[in-house]
Formats: C-alpha cells, sequence, structure tokens
C-alpha cells in the first residue's frame, strides 16, 4: 500500500484552518443541530427499515453534550485563527 508522504509546513496550516474554524463556528453555534442529525443517523443505521418505522427518538440534547460541543467548537475556532495567523498565505496576503 502505498502511503502519502505530506509535510507539515506553513503553508498546510492555511489549508486545514479555515475548515477547522467553520466547524467550530458549527459545533459551538449549532450543537442542537448537529446532535439531532448525529441521533437521527444512529437510529437509522440501528434501525435501517424506515418505511416500517415511524417512531425516532427524542432529539432533546443533553445539556453535557451541548456544553462538550460548545467547548469543542470554541478550541476548534481558536486553533483555526492560531493557524491561520501562522500559514504562509495570511502573510502574502497581508504583507
Amino acid at each position: 500500500m502505498k502511503m502519502i508522504d505530506m509535510e507539515w509546513d506553513s503553508s498546510t496550516f492555511g489549508y486545514i484552518s479555515i475548515p477547522v474554524f467553520f466547524m467550530g463556528v458549527v459545533f459551538c453555534f449549532f450543537p442542537d443541530i448537529l446532535y439531532k442529525w448525529f441521533v437521527f443517523w444512529r437510529y437509522r443505521t440501528i434501525k435501517p427499515n424506515w418505511e416500517f418505522e415511524d417512531n425516532p427518538p427524542s432529539g432533546d440534547i443533553p445539556i453535557w453534550v451541548e456544553v462538550m460541543l460548545k467547548i469543542c467548537g470554541s478550541v476548534m475556532m481558536i486553533l483555526g485563527i492560531v493557524w491561520f495567523w501562522f500559514a504562509e498565505e495570511f502573510y502574502e496576503f497581508w504583507f
């Protein structure tokens, strides 16, 4: 099996920073939508015969899950900003 050889340099942080930041925004500001999607997806993998079942699980998000998703989202947004700050593209754009 051929492995991908990837170098971690200043341009790699620029490529990773923007998706990480946007995923952090989704995690931080929309945890209820993310949780409902995850519960629905998990339910459909357990019960694949959706045409016979019309009783999906409740999508109410527990408070501890919401707090954890918001913390993860905040960390991801901070990492996205820091990685973009150290990216080569930022300095080429700004200076």
